[in-house]
Formats: structure tokens, C-alpha cells, sequence
């Protein structure tokens, strides 16, 4: 199994052998991305891009190797919608109503779900956005370096993956800061309730970044749940982690 994981600045790819739930990571390899080749993740250039991804391939010996896309971009919009049990057929009839009563148009965009398997009453799914340019530029540029792209998914997405596969007790909120992108996702005792994705500049670091996100969340759990607080925070970062990590552990006064 390889991941190519697309950031602003960098890619980072990563052999591994998937074990039911789990990847075991074998080994892993960063490249540096030329400056304004992506921007908030949209490719600015699909050849110069397409070009970029087949030197990497050949350096890597990747030609003809199926991977699985990780991405981000602020345009991919999140919802988690509650409706009554329904057949799949009107679920997606009303999903599609509810959207369009929320973000307007939404014909040239790319929309997918998933029911998650917490709901109380009726049923509530986890509905992404997606423009449609942005997942075609992908597959159209890697496949034209020798790549087999097989899936497209995001650092959000991934996250909420995580937490659900962790199945953690606690309340938790689990936190990614690439190059230019913060995601963050808040687990009440096992339960997905909400994700921010936060776009910022080179004057800003990961620190403040994640500061300021996570300490959002930690108030809308105090707020929405204000029986069960959140108790750790797990956070990934592409520098300097565990310094931040130690600055977040003593602002958030919270295990990070």
C-alpha cells in the first residue's frame, strides 16, 4: 500500500502493509513541491505539476504503482446532517435538498456520504463536498506521471477515520497542520460531533494555528457538552512536533 500525501510546499510518500485497521509504515520519503505550483490545493499548473509528479515517480521507481491520494483544500466543505431513517434513494434526495438550502449550488460539485454509525435516533451522515475540478486535476496530472491513483481523500476525512478506529473512550480532538492547512476534528467520547479546516499565511505557525483551532473546539465542547470536556488532544505536525506539542500541553492545560 502507498500513500502520497500532496501538501503545499512538500509531498511526503509512505510504503506500508495494511493490517485490518491498521498500517504498518515500512518506510517514507519527502520532496519538496516548487513554490506556486498549488495553492490552498487547487494545481495552478497541470503540466509544470505533471512534470514535478514524474520526476518524482521516476526517482522512486513509482511508474505503475497504484496510491492512495491524501489532499487538502478549505474549498472541501464538511457536513454532518441528521435526518430521519430513510431508504437510501430518499436519503440522498434530501441530503442534496439540505445542502443546497445551505451552500447554494451545488451542480459542479462532486457530493459523497457516509452514515455514521453513532446516531441516536434516525440517521446522520457525514457528507463532503467536493468541487469537481479539484479531485479531476489530481487524477488527471498523476496518472499522466505513471501513477494509478485508486482513491482521493483528505486530511479531515482521514482524521475522522482515526478517531472512529481508535474508538477511544475519552474525549478527544485529533489535529493536522501541513504546510499551509489546519484540520482539526473533536470526538466526544468516541463520537465524531465536529471538524474545522483552517487555511493560514507564512507569517503565522503551526503553533498559533493549532492553538487557536483547538481552543475553539475545546469551547464548543465546553458549551454543547459541558458533562464531558475534552481530556487529550493528539495533534500531527510536519515540524518540530514535540516542542509543540509541550507549548500546547501547558496553554491547552491538556495532555497533547
Amino acid at each position: 500500500m502507498i500513500l502520497l500525501h500532496i501538501m503545499q510546499r512538500h509531498a511526503v510518500v509512505v510504503w506500508g502493509k495494511a493490517k485490518k485497521h491498521k498500517l504498518e509504515v515500512q518506510r517514507t520519503h519527502s520532496c519538496a513541491i516548487p513554490e506556486g505550483l498549488l495553492i490552498n490545493g487547487f494545481i495552478q499548473d497541470e503540466e509544470a505539476f505533471a512534470q514535478w509528479a514524474k520526476t518524482m515517480v521516476s526517482e522512486l521507481g513509482l511508474k505503475g504503482k497504484s496510491v492512495t491520494v491524501i489532499a487538502d483544500s478549505t474549498a472541501v466543505i464538511y457536513r454532518q446532517i441528521e435526518t430521519p431513517k430513510l431508504k437510501a434513494k430518499v436519503l440522498e434526495k434530501n441530503l442534496y435538498f439540505n445542502l443546497s438550502r445551505q451552500i447554494g449550488n451545488i451542480t459542479e460539485n462532486t457530493v459523497d456520504y457516509a452514515i455514521l454509525p453513532q446516531a441516536e435516533n434516525g440517521s446522520e451522515s457525514l457528507t463532503v463536498v467536493v468541487p469537481q475540478s479539484y479531485g479531476d486535476t489530481y487524477n488527471k496530472a498523476l496518472k499522466a506521471a505513471g501513477l494509478k491513483p485508486q482513491r482521493m481523500i483528505t486530511s479531515t476525512l482521514a482524521l475522522i477515520q482515526a478517531g472512529m478506529r481508535l474508538q477511544e473512550e475519552k474525549t478527544a480532538i485529533y489535529s493536522w497542520c501541513s504546510d499551509e492547512v489546519c484540520t482539526s476534528v473533536l470526538f466526544n467520547n468516541g463520537r465524531f460531533m465536529f471538524s474545522n479546516v483552517f487555511r493560514f499565511d507564512r507569517n503565522q505557525t503551526p503553533l498559533i494555528v493549532m492553538n487557536e483551532r483547538i481552543s475553539q473546539l475545546v469551547q464548543f465542547q465546553r458549551i454543547k457538552n459541558p458533562d464531558s470536556p475534552v481530556e487529550l488532544v493528539r495533534i500531527g505536525t510536519t515540524e518540530n512536533a514535540e516542542s509543540i506539542a509541550r507549548e500546547l500541553t501547558q496553554v491547552l492545560r491538556l495532555p497533547t
